[in-house]
């Protein structure tokens, strides 16, 4: 049994008893193991980060849309923009969180230099513009390298994933097998010690014998022919001879011994 719970042990360590782990950073050869899903886990959040600051520039667009908005002369058409830009602002809001007043403000002294009738005014703005766009232009580059480091990480974890199932599954036979030698050897010493109670057994404790401990079970059966033919040539020099050496087996020797001895003995050569 103890034999059988290191064999598990081991086996746990491995990685191979279980179906989620990807081996065991106890053993060495796992130490400098690459982790995908980790590694995909991680660029995963830094995606979301990336795609959340083009959202929330998004969200300021809007936001200065529809204070452009407010100055334009009303019609039918402004009406129906206004509508829509306010569902937009409200859903941005709430996906993203609501701008600060600080943002809001900035977005409005921008819109109002645009539209101002001083061209100094505008041109100032026209450069917050170009600066606002170049930022947003870096983060949707980020977000597109971002996603592309994202997918590569993806087929990485889907190879690795392909090499683990194969070595899980090289593994489970191998578990398998081990504990199914495991259990016919402790199966087989059951065998064997009931068959002192139950003396039809005895076959099936020789076969227990001969696999368990096959050098032990030939020294047995060395120790038997030998005592069996000592007996059988003991005869030879007289009766009482033979008797003699028989009651000292008699005592040490249970009646299973003493049964192989007596088959030892009648086939023993009598020339």
């Amino acid at each position: 049994m103890r034999t059988a719970a290191l064999l598990a042990l081991c086996l746990a360590l491995a990685g191979c008893s279980t179906q989620t782990g990807r081996g065991s950073r106890l053993l060495p050869w796992n130490w400098f193991a690459p982790d995908r899903a980790t590694q995909l886990e991680q660029q995963q959040q830094r995606t979301g980060e990336a795609e959340k600051q083009v959202l929330r520039g998004a969200q300021e667009d809007v936001r200065a849309t529809g204070h452009a908005l407010a100055g334009a002369e009303p019609s039918r058409a402004v009406d129906t923009a206004k509508s829509f830009n306010a569902k937009a602002d409200a859903k941005l809001g709430q996906a993203l969180g609501s701008l600060t007043a600080e943002q809001d403000g900035k977005l409005l002294a921008l819109v109002l230099q645009l539209t101002s009738e001083l061209a100094e005014e505008r041109a100032a703005g026209a450069a917050e513009l170009r600066r606002r766009d170049s930022r947003e232009a870096a983060q949707s580059a980020a977000l597109a390298e971002a996603r592309e480091r994202e997918a590569a990480l993806t087929a990485k974890l889907v190879e690795s994933d392909g090499k683990y199932q194969a070595q899980a599954e090289q593994a489970r036979r191998w578990k398998f097998w081990i504990f199914a030698i495991v259990g016919g050897w402790i199966g087989l010493q059951v065998l064997a010690g009931l068959s002192r109670f139950f003396p039809n057994l005895a076959p099936v404790s020789h076969l227990a014998g001969s696999i368990a401990a096959p050098a032990v079970q030939a020294a047995y059966n060395r120790v038997t022919t030998t005592v069996g033919r000592a007996i059988a040539d003991a005869e030879k020099a007289g009766q009482g001879v033979a008797d003699t050496i028989r009651g000292y087996l008699d005592g040490p020797m249970d009646a299973e011994d003493q049964g192989v001895i007596h088959q030892k003995y009648k086939t023993a050569p009598r020339t």
